[in-house]
């Protein structure tokens, strides 16, 4: 799923989004819940790096996402902070999995 969001709407509210959704934060990757009807939006700013470097992290987080057998019905969004370029590919699988998890625990407590 391709979504066209403009960058003032992903970056204006860090810790709450748009409409009051939180991120779940760590060192490599924000994520929250989208409101979108399903699929996985991966948000890589230009000044993260060169194309061939963002293209290969999005990579890397599709396959990550794939793994995490994520619902049908669940949509998430996956912002990219500027470690990730660097991290290794284990790294970017546990924060993912250990941030899904949190926001999972989050919607099921509110």
């Amino acid at each position: 799923m391709v979504a066209s969001v403009s960058q003032s709407e992903l970056i204006r509210p860090l810790s709450r989004g748009r409409h009051g959704m939180p991120w779940t934060k760590g060192q490599l990757l924000w994520v929250r819940a989208g409101r979108e009807p399903r699929g996985v939006i991966f948000v890589l700013r230009k000044h993260l790096g060169k194309a061939v470097w963002r293209n290969r992290l999005k990579r890397r987080l599709r396959h990550i996402c794939r793994e995490l057998d994520l619902p049908a019905q669940e949509c998430l969004i996956v912002l990219s902070q500027p470690s990730a370029i660097r991290a290794s590919f284990q790294r970017l699988r546990e924060e993912l999995t250990r941030l899904v998890a949190c926001l999972r625990a989050n919607d099921q407590h509110p």
